[in-house]
């Protein structure tokens, strides 16, 4: 999220360092490392508005429809489903599946090509602190940098975060999420695929051609053990739980494991500080959403420092920063909630709750108005958006 919110700082005239710790040039990334991301119109709007559109078209896949599916398969038929189509926001696709190998190549080739961007790689940052009108950071390398305003974009357990006194409340789920890609012998159709069933959510979410990204969510104990079985065996376990929809499945690149936990900071701000993306949050990926929030507070971030700069003010002073704050703290804390309540609804086994999200999906079916809201809610399109993400009519 950094090269992100520095294109877009150096896009409104100001001077950037961003401090990468990964040496990593956009021609080293070939292989794909399991992460592929949901990204909704909304952020779609940001990408064209930063001209990056143009270097991912091709690579990426339109979601045409949205599946939730709720219990175990039985043959091709699921207990309860909720299904969403693109006809409900007047065809317009509903998000566009990247891999992120693709995106941050194209994000790393423009920060290469912008004016007013120092890159600085391979040495992360190792302190922060703040002293008067500047924040500073010093590098591993013994390198310091001073600037009048710090974005905090280091992921979770971040740096910045701590040095600046911001603390984080932390909740752990006992999951992990299996991340991985599938080759398949059926057209997946831009279909994306939600099955919620007791051990956790499993995410199915189409990739160009016949490919599909795996977000499996399971316990802890049942993650390490599925892991440790060949592929063949990995393989018939994920079928059993996708069914038949998609043909023969194949494993199309490494498995990769991540433990889940609930991560929320107490603030989004300090004096001279700013945190964006997994460093301010740490959500439960069922909904799909971690990095079309962390763009969002990116576009709102530099929103609310260019137009401060504009007026002549101090961009890191803290009557400054809280506007952005009070801007974005509501969609991370009812995002947050939302995505722990779900995890909650659905896995489980209790006979009431099922009757309960059996009678949920029906009504929603039946109310067109509420699952426009609900699609253009995921969209990113309502609310108070930053300019750069709002729709565009040219």
């Amino acid at each position: 999220m950094g090269s992100i919110t520095a294109i877009a700082a150096a896009r409104e005239g100001m001077s950037v360092a961003l401090i990468d710790p990964v040496p990593t040039g956009p021609e080293e990334l070939q292989g794909f490392d399991g992460r592929a991301y949901a990204i909704s119109q909304s952020s779609l709007n940001l990408l064209q508005s930063l001209e990056l559109i143009s270097e991912i078209r091709d690579s990426m896949q339109e979601i045409e429809g949205i599946r939730i599916l709720d219990g175990r398969p039985g043959g091709s038929s699921w207990p309860s489903e909720l299904t969403f189509n693109a006809s409900d926001i007047d065809r317009r696709p509903m998000a566009k599946m990247v891999e992120d190998r693709h995106l941050r190549r194209a994000v790393l080739s423009k920060v290469r090509a912008t004016p007013g961007i120092l890159h600085v790689t391979g040495s992360p940052i190792v302190e922060v602190s703040v002293n008067g009108r500047f924040a500073e950071a010093r590098c591993k390398n013994g390198e310091h940098y001073a600037a009048t305003a710090l974005a905090g974009c280091d992921g979770h357990k971040s740096l910045v975060a701590e040095n600046s006194g911001i603390a984080h409340q932390t909740k752990d789920y006992g999951q992990s999420a299996i991340v991985c890609a599938i080759g398949h012998d059926r057209p997946h159709e831009g279909i994306a695929f939600q099955a919620f069933m007791p051990d956790g959510p499993l995410a199915v979410l189409p990739l160009a051609g016949k490919l599909s990204s795996i977000v499996w969510t399971v316990s802890s104990d049942f993650c390490r053990w599925v892991l440790q079985l060949p592929e063949d065996g990995f393989l018939n376990e994920l079928a059993s739980r996708i069914g038949n929809r998609l043909g023969k499945l194949s494993l199309a690149g490494p498995r990769f494991a991540h433990a889940l936990s609930l991560s929320l900071a107490e603030r989004l701000v300090a004096p001279r500080i700013a945190l964006v993306g997994d460093a301010a949050h740490r959500l439960h990926p069922l909904a799909g959403q971690g990095m079309n929030l962390g763009m969002r507070e990116a576009a709102s971030l530099v929103e609310v420092l260019a137009e401060a700069r504009r007026r002549g003010e101090d961009i890191g002073d803290i009557l400054v920063l809280n506007r952005y704050q009070r801007w974005c703290r509501f969609d991370v804390a009812s995002l947050a909630a939302t995505t722990d309540g779900c995890n909650w609804l659905y896995s489980n086994d209790s006979e009431f709750l099922k009757a309960a999200r059996v009678a949920g999906h029906r009504i929603i079916d039946k109310l067109p108005r509420f699952k426009r809201f609900l699609i253009m809610q995921a969209a990113g399109m309502n609310g108070s958006l930053p300019a750069a993400m709002a729709e565009r009519r040219d």
